[in-house]
């Protein structure tokens, strides 16, 4: 995906070898040997809190670095003696007793090329009298406030550079490594918010957890006084609660929809890798009045994606809602091309006003039941319920729950116990009452999603009862989020620059490295698939499968199978691949992502179904060959089951820098490729002598 093209995949053949004979690759392996897992190092996040500059500058901005990682702002703008920027970075320490320099650098007046940069001054912060913390620890983490001056050449005064810095090491591994975050979803109701919202913003939970994520919906009214619209009045009043301990560092919006992410500095130091997009399904499944925004990161080596979404309205819509739902799943490009957001990331949250409402047909006439407006024994109804806090009566005839319930939408998503009434319809007063045009519903939800083995805990789900600006309360809850374990520094990863539409290595791990990760190689033995998706005119589809994930250094595929929706693989043309870790253990953390595709002739491959298979329970014996059944989910809804068996064994181990350069070997989706690894590269390291190669290494490796 480039620029603000959707669903356009940009394709194109993976990079040829270096032009480095293997032996000299291999003698130099030999000078330098790391035992896999050590390393892993301890980070620094830092905030540029605000800048003054000297009178004659036309913009500045701070330069922080250590060692020879660095990071910059944007150009600040001098037309305000104070710029109040709120900029967020990330560096690893190499050398504690190194410092933290922060230069502050300056485009004069009338220069207009890149070298008219120059360095007004410095400063430096001495990193070993910064205590480290754990990252993303429940509970409170103050930052280290420095207010530099900064000097010039001559020890003259420049100017002044505020800064908070936190020196982090990473989640300790294990079952008990969790990231606390707070998650609220509201309907503001078109109308400026109060200003006391601490029964939805409760000060107990924000103080102790390390992500903030706030979606919101008809957020368009009139800005108040000394704001300068109404993103910035809304932003500004949740951030005058919010902002004490955290940092905004993404806001996403879309229409009248908002997604604020706000990060704990010890968390930031942790955050890569992040990507943004947005699906409107309003008005001829163009409009931005219904329609999701989300946000992908990675914490550490933990992938997370944060979902806000307005869906369809009125009491009649429960399926033009899950048609919805469909649509933003499959509509969004995030992680790995054409996966979907459901089934790949570790864990998916979803917030928002999903309008599913309260379904009494068992108790009134069906028409009467599902009209826009409820009569007033429907709505009584409702209201005594309420009042007797018949909450799980109330919650048997909740749509969404329904929904879940036979798969029609949000499969495989979980949310908190319920113990507050409905949020919708209300009066705009402290308090709850219902406006007796709408029947009172629960429209406001916080939903989640994990991968397999991947826990989610949920602390406390609450409504804000006494925010009375809107016709909807809002709802926060609280989650604990399970952290794989971090890989070390070296290792290599692929960041994703959206930006600018291209890959390219996370600029915070090392060049070069000849570090020696394990391999393993997976020989699929048999594989079929069951009611796929029909893609095509004739009802039926060209089904391949694609297996990428972070384990595996290239993706494989198989051949096409032609006009079937239950396809069958031959043996002989099964694909073989590698996975990489740190360790066995490491290993069974890990999941391939398989993605069944329709091959078109001219027109690009659609994605047809994505699955995960774990790999924690197919390591025990490498000479056994391991079945395995996963379901397919096309647009969150099921698409059909991949069966198959397979053997996985150790196959030696390749430098951390081949590795590195067969992640940043740009993939593409191209069936019939048996494999696309260069077997060459994965050897003994005890051995005296590499093999030589039994096949060009510009080419597939024959079928095994």
């Amino acid at each position: 995906r480039v620029g603000a093209a959707r669903g356009v995949v940009v394709v194109c053949r993976p990079a040829p070898c270096p032009s480095v004979t293997m032996s000299k690759i291999f003698s130099q392996s030999a000078k330098f040997k790391r035992v896999p897992g050590s390393h892993i190092s301890e980070r620094l996040g830092i905030r540029i809190v605000s800048v003054s500059m000297p009178g004659g500058i036309e913009a500045c901005y701070v330069k922080v670095s250590h060692m020879h990682h660095k990071a910059e702002t944007p150009l600040i703008s001098s037309k305000e003696s104070l710029a109040m920027i709120g900029y967020l970075c990330s560096l690893p320490i190499e050398d504690p007793e190194d410092s933290l320099l922060v230069e502050l650098k300056a485009r004069k007046k009338g220069m207009f090329s890149a070298g008219s940069h120059a360095v007004l001054g410095s400063a430096a912060i001495e990193i070993k009298k910064m205590n480290a913390v754990e990252s993303c620890r429940h509970g409170v983490t103050e930052p280290y406030d420095f207010n530099l001056v900064i000097n010039g050449v001559g020890k003259e005064v420049v100017g002044e550079v505020k800064v908070q810095v936190v020196r982090v090491f990473p989640p300790k591994p294990g079952p008990d490594s969790f990231i606390s975050a707070f998650i609220g979803t509201w309907n503001v109701g078109n109308a400026p918010p109060d200003q006391d919202l601490s029964s939805w913003l409760q000060e107990q939970h924000l103080r102790e957890v390390s992500l903030v994520v706030i979606g919101c919906q008809e957020c368009k009214y009139k800005e108040r006084d000394g704001y300068k619209d109404c993103e910035d009045d809304f932003v500004s009043s949740i951030g005058a609660v919010v902002g004490k301990r955290h940092s905004l560092f993404r806001v996403n919006r879309l229409g009248e929809m908002r997604l604020l992410i706000w990060a704990r500095l010890d968390a930031v130091a942790g955050i890569h890798s992040i990507e943004w997009d947005e699906e409107a399904v309003g008005v001829g499944h163009v409009m931005a009045n219904k329609g999701a925004l989300a946000a992908a990161l990675f914490i550490w080596d933990t992938s997370l994606c944060f979902v806000n979404s307005h869906l369809a309205a009125h009491q009649d819509k429960c399926k033009r809602r899950n048609e919805d739902f469909a649509e933003i799943v499959a509509g969004m490009n995030l992680g790995f091309p054409n996966c979907g957001i459901v089934n790949q990331f570790h864990h998916t949250v979803w917030m928002g006003d999903l309008n599913y409402r309260l379904d009494l047909s068992h108790m009134f006439d069906p028409e009467i039941a599902n009209a826009r407006s409820p009569t007033p024994e429907l709505f009584n109804k409702i209201k005594e319920l309420v009042r007797l806090r018949a909450l799980d009566t109330l919650l048997e005839c909740d749509q969404l729950v329904q929904q879940r319930r036979t798969a029609k939408a949000f499969k495989g998503f979980e949310e908190g116990l319920i113990r507050h009434v409905p949020t919708f319809k209300v009066m705009r007063q402290i308090g709850t009452e219902y406006q007796d045009e709408r029947a009172p519903a629960y429209c406001d939800r916080v939903l989640w999603r994990s991968l397999e083995g991947m826990e989610v805990r949920s602390l406390d789900l609450w409504a804000g009862e006494r925010v009375a600006s809107s016709d909807h309360k809002p709802v926060g809850t609280v989650i604990q989020l399970r952290l794989r374990a971090p890989r070390p520094e070296w290792w290599p990863r692929v960041v994703r620059d959206v930006d600018r539409g291209v890959q390219k290595h996370s600029a915070h791990h090392v060049t070069h490295d000849n570090t020696h990760v394990p391999c393993w190689r997976v020989r699929l033995v048999e594989l079929h698939g069951e009611g796929l998706t029909p893609s095509d005119m004739n009802g039926k589809a060209d089904p391949y499968i694609a297996f990428v994930g972070d384990a595996l250094p290239q993706w494989a595929f198989t051949e096409v199978q032609y006009r079937t929706l239950n396809p069958e693989w031959k043996p002989s043309t099964l694909p073989s691949f590698l996975l990489a870790a740190l360790s066995k253990e490491a290993l069974k953390e890990e999941y391939i992502v398989l993605q069944a595709m329709d091959h078109d002739r001219f027109d690009p491959d659609d994605a047809i179904g994505t699955a995960v298979l774990p790999l924690r329970d197919l390591l025990d014996d490498p000479d056994h060959e391991h079945s395995f059944d996963v379901e397919l989910l096309h647009g969150g809804q099921p698409g059909g089951v991949i069966r198959g068996k397979l053997r996985i064994q150790e196959a030696g181990t390749m430098t951390a820098t081949h590795l590195r350069k067969q992640r940043l070997a740009k993939q593409r989706f191209e069936p019939n490729n048996l494999c696309c690894f260069n077997l060459c590269v994965c050897r003994n390291p005890f051995a005296s002598d590499p093999p030589p190669p039994t096949h060009s290494p510009h080419r597939a490796p024959p079928p095994v």
